[in-house]
């Protein structure tokens, strides 16, 4: 995966940048914010250039000063994993890769001090990965020569023996890089003898036309003898002759060019419906969700030889704010698949608090100077984020507020009209993984979100009552937020003028039959309780025995109810650390084995009873 970049006097960047990509290896989903003008889509644009082969679009005042200290150049900074590297390079690459590894930042800051701590901050996010992954800072400059970037001026210290040219087009090819600019031609993106479709397809539909061509010499010598034929038959009056400079026989490109010029140009995409409609027909908006559900269905879950790099140029572009968390998702499922890196441009904030293995680059720009400044968030726990950049005062703008207004936009008009959204607002992916177990199939065009901890989810309920508390007759979609119930007292709840939107959070009944109910959040009845006090004890029990869980003994888990409803009384520190290891995701991993145990154990299946007061809000008139 690529991980970061050093560049200059490529479009937007006039100095020498250190682009930060990936804050580690789960960050598989890049995105960049920011104005017009302030250097997102220039990132985007290099990579096509860089992977793709084509002129760089070089800063203005490169092209008016042609100073060697100004040489374009695009560096990108690489993490491969060494088992993926052939043989022949390995050498090559030890050499350069330990030499990245350990070099002192103090050399590094001789060249300029603020991007080699950007770059010592990189490598040691990363260190972990020193003896199974090559570490490599290998581009080229306008000119397509090899170039280190930052590391150019330092090049006698690790080039030598030179560095054979050709090994930047070997590690090129480990990649293939799929841009969708925002001007992207829909029509043209889309026909499958494109190259961009070749590469999302992961076929090269010329070479698999080729194994089904014939003998293409006994092809010529039949077309040939049929010619002199004619010739005799003329008595060597007349007689056809190669054009002068031009080929006299068929080569198989000639074929192939002609099988897919008068195949594929009989058919274009349409999208289904009462009254299917061309690509061309459709809106702008409509247009770019094609192209994001066409990439989604060649790249999701679809196993490649090389890593793909998706970059996509503002995926909200010309769409209704409806829209907006619906093409996220998508791109946030492709990134899930293996060998898939997705990099976007974008306006739209609302992603921030709900997408977790993935980052986020607030783009800046300092007045007066041509330094570009990356505000970045690891977006797996964002809020904490926040707060500590607000603590340090380190927050230039409210991003906080505005990724939560945008996010309030898209799920309040997602409610509006025939074909509206339900929303189930919960506090983590756990919640999520097991309300998509009990609820998914009952309850129609159903998103669940997990917003990270019951503050958030409070938070957002209160901006949904400011959003609806006019009443509006088009609003038919339902919105519940639910949460466990903790120790801490929170205040500050928004009345709902709607009943369509409401809060509520689970608590385990006291002193009466055990089981868990919902409950109104304001109601002063406590008692801490979450998910995981309201699931089947058998089931719980085979769970953590699957994940080899080393205190069963000391767990106390009891079915007091007798029946369907169960509560367990999890006093158990070894199980609440248990859950807290691994940064929370054992919590994650033991909901997805549940979800699994239950699904292939029907004797283990059960739906807790609280499920049908959320079922029946959704069903309910």
């Amino acid at each position: 995966m690529i991980i970061g970049l050093f560049l200059r006097s490529i479009k937007t960047y006039r100095q020498m940048h250190f682009i930060p990509v990936a804050f580690n290896n789960q960050n598989k989903m890049i995105n960049y914010i920011g104005d017009n003008g302030v250097g997102k889509s220039s990132i985007l644009e290099g990579l096509d250039s860089f992977f793709n082969k084509k002129e760089y679009n070089v800063n203005i005042d490169y092209r008016t000063v042609h100073r060697e200290e100004r040489l374009p150049f695009f560096v990108p900074i690489f993490l491969i994993e060494k088992e993926n590297i052939s043989n022949k390079l390995k050498e090559t690459l030890e050499r350069l890769s330990n030499y990245f590894w350990s070099v002192d930042v103090k050399e590094l800051n001789k060249i300029k001090p603020s991007v080699a701590k950007d770059f010592k901050t990189l490598r040691d996010v990363y260190m972990s990965y020193k003896d199974t992954h090559y570490l490599l800072i290998l581009g080229e400059n306008r000119n397509n020569k090899l170039h280190f970037g930052f590391f150019e001026a330092l090049r006698e210290k690790f080039d030598n023996p030179i560095i054979d040219e050709n090994i930047l087009d070997e590690i090129k090819n480990l990649y293939s890089y799929i841009y969708l600019p925002v001007e992207a031609n829909a029509e043209e993106f889309t026909k499958l003898e494109t190259v961009y479709m070749q590469k999302i397809t992961g076929k090269n539909i010329r070479k698999e036309i080729e194994k089904c061509l014939p003998n293409i010499d006994y092809l010529n010598n039949l077309l040939e003898k049929f010619i002199n034929e004619i010739s005799d038959n003329m008595s060597g009056e007349y007689k056809y002759k190669p054009i002068k400079q031009k080929r006299n026989k068929i080569e198989n490109n000639d074929l192939i060019s002609l099988i897919i010029e008068n195949y594929f140009k009989k058919r274009t995409l349409f999208k289904s419906g009462v009254k299917d409609k061309k690509i061309s027909e459709l809106s702008a908006g409509e247009k770019r969700q094609a192209l994001i559900k066409l990439i989604y269905a060649f790249l999701y879950k679809n196993k490649r030889e090389q890593t793909i790099i998706l970059g996509v140029d503002e995926p909200e572009n010309s769409l209704h704010t409806t829209k907006c968390y619906e093409q996220f998702e998508i791109l946030n499922n492709i990134a899930k698949s293996d060998n898939i890196q997705v990099i976007t441009t974008t306006h739209w904030y609302g992603f921030m608090p709900i997408i977790s293995h993935a980052c986020a680059h607030i783009l800046t720009k300092n007045d007066g100077e041509d330094e570009i400044i990356f505000d970045s968030y690891n977006l797996y726990d964002y809020n904490r984020e926040i707060k500590q950049k607000k603590k340090n005062r380190k927050v230039s703008i409210n991003y906080h507020l505005k990724s939560k207004n945008d996010l309030v936009q898209s799920i309040y008009y997602s409610c509006i009209g025939k074909d509206s959204y339900n929303w189930l607002l919960v506090e983590g992916i756990s919640e999520k993984i097991y309300f998509e177990y009990f609820l998914k199939e009952d309850v129609e065009n159903l998103k669940i979100l997990p917003l990270g901890g019951i503050d958030e989810v409070i938070k957002i309920y209160n901006f949904l009552c400011v959003a609806t508390q006019e009443k509006n007759d088009d609003f038919v979609g339902k919105i519940y937020c639910i949460t466990d119930t903790d120790q801490n007292t929170h205040n500050n709840i928004s009345p709902s003028n709607n009943d369509r939107v409401v809060l509520k959070r689970l608590l385990n009944k006291q002193h009466s039959s055990e089981q868990t109910e919902v409950i109104e959040f304001t109601s002063r009845r406590t008692g801490s309780t979450s998910i995981e006090n309201a699931l089947n004890p058998i089931c719980f029990k085979e769970t953590l025995n699957k994940m080899n869980f080393k205190y069963m003994d000391k767990i106390n888990i009891e079915n007091t109810s007798g029946n369907t409803d169960f509560v367990y009384n999890l006093d158990c520190k070894d199980l609440h650390d248990f859950f807290k290891d691994n940064n929370g995701e054992n919590k994650i991993i033991f909901a997805k084995n549940y979800v699994k145990l239950m699904q292939e154990n029907s004797h283990l299946k059960h739906i807790p009873s609280w499920i049908n007061d959320i079922k029946n809000f959704f069903i309910g008139n």
